[in-house]
């Protein structure tokens, strides 16, 4: 197994914040806003600077409205660390304990600068607000709980030699965790650190009915046909399925049991495996390897913390 540690690089105050673009509403021909005691309608792009409420929604940060496709999409522009604190918040009770919180907003952080890096310095937004990416609500004012874990780990990622990992959590993992390759259909080596196996005493039997003209419907654009039946053709380490065979009335086909979930990688991360080491580092450290502008979490507390200088800022 790598070798797992910590690297805290010591910031100093006059440092840039680095900011994330969050997409927290789209597909409106028209948005509320009020700011400064004022409330108004944007119909049209427009860059606002916060606080604000849009649609009653207290934002933090900037507000920039553009459209696409003839609707509008908002997208909040926020300092990272407050993201971070209001998805600690979202994601998890902030009456969970210190270094529970602690971990998943080094989690949270990471994911985040991993969207970051693969959307690049151009995109209009880095992430989504929904379960999607990472649950983004209640921003203006988080937890004090959840603040505190974005401030005692500052900066703070999880990488895989030079960049930071695709740091996927869950609520529950039905029994046993899953490996990231085999949840998302990656390549052998794409995510060695997310190798899944572990028990977590959370197994739930159930069953779900779905009616064949539901599934035809459902995989009308990968199956092109009338569903008649399916199985279970292969099963992954843990024992979910990873393929199915779908009778249609075109004749047997094969499909994959789930599609890739939003933010999973195609390749493996910049310098995935090139040093076979899995670290946490920070943010600073990664703008100087030109990197940006998975252990489960509960492990956070076991990782061996080393420091290291400061170095000077690269942009």
């Amino acid at each position: 197994m790598p070798r797992l540690c910590l690297a805290v690089l010591l910031v100093c105050s006059a440092a840039r914040a680095e900011e994330i673009r969050i997409e927290i509403a789209r597909g409106a021909k028209e948005m509320r806003v009020e700011s400064a005691g004022r409330t108004f309608v944007v119909d049209g792009p427009r860059t606002l600077e916060g606080p604000l409420k849009l649609d009653g929604r207290e934002v933090p940060g900037r507000l920039e409205v553009f459209r696409d496709r003839g609707r509008l999409v908002a997208v909040n522009v926020v300092d990272l660390e407050d993201y971070v604190a209001a998805v600690v918040a979202s994601e998890v009770s902030p009456a969970w304990p210190a270094e529970a919180l602690k971990a998943q907003a080094v989690a949270a952080r990471t994911f985040a600068v991993a969207q970051k890096v693969a959307q690049g310095p151009g995109a209009r937004a880095h992430l989504g607000a929904s379960v999607l990416d990472q649950v983004y609500k209640g921003t203006a004012h988080p937890a004090p709980s959840a603040s505190k874990a974005a401030r005692e780990t500052s900066g703070e990622v999880l990488t895989w030699g030079a960049a930071p990992i695709a740091a996927y959590f869950s609520a529950s993992c039905g029994g046993r965790s899953e490996s990231a390759e085999a949840a998302f259909h990656l390549g052998p080596g794409t995510t060695p650190y997310l190798h899944g196996g572990e028990a977590d005493e959370d197994e739930h039997p159930w069953t779900k009915t779905v009616k064949l003209a539901d599934l035809t419907a459902a995989l009308r654009n990968r199956i092109g046909s009338t569903v008649n039946g399916l199985r279970i053709s292969a099963r992954t380490a843990s024992g979910r399925a990873r393929t199915l065979s779908v009778e249609t009335s075109a004749g047997r086909k094969a499909c994959t049991a789930s599609a890739s979930a939003s933010g999973a990688p195609t390749s493996a991360p910049r310098g995935a495996l090139r040093t076979g080491r899995f670290s946490r580092t920070t943010i600073r450290a990664l703008r100087s390897a030109g990197c940006t502008d998975g252990r489960p979490v509960e492990q956070h507390q076991r990782h061996q913390r080393k420091r290291v200088g400061h170095e000077p800022h690269r942009p």
